[in-house]
């Protein structure tokens, strides 16, 4: 009886680690397709090539607040978070979207991840 015990209390305890990686795994994912969904409306609305000030107008006329934006030996780098919709929740930080600036013009623009 006790045997059975055990093997019944090890087979629930399997099944519910198995249940929980699978959840989590499922909000993970829903988050990685939640930043490219991001990503492709960015890609979208701006072209590599785009000036600073022109980014940073279309940016705000679009209502999307900038999080974060520096300078680092001439390059611009600007952070948006705030994007269509919130991300859900997961193991997965969310870090927004970050664009890349080079004399003033994009280079790149692409997930935070992993946030810095």
């Amino acid at each position: 009886m006790i045997i059975a015990t055990i093997a019944l209390t090890l087979g629930i305890a399997y099944f519910i680690g198995i249940q929980t990686k699978r959840n989590t795994l499922r909000q993970y994912e829903a988050t990685v397709d939640c930043e490219n969904t991001k990503l492709e409306y960015f890609h979208q609305t701006f072209k590599i090539g785009d000036e600073y000030s022109v980014v940073k107008n279309t940016l705000s006329g679009l209502a999307i607040p900038i999080s974060d934006a520096w300078t680092n030996e001439g390059n611009h780098f600007i952070r948006v978070n705030d994007i269509l919709m919130d991300c859900p929740i997961s193991g997965r930080p969310y870090c927004g979207i970050l664009f890349e600036f080079k004399k003033s013009r994009l280079i790149a623009f692409y997930s935070g991840y992993p946030c810095h």
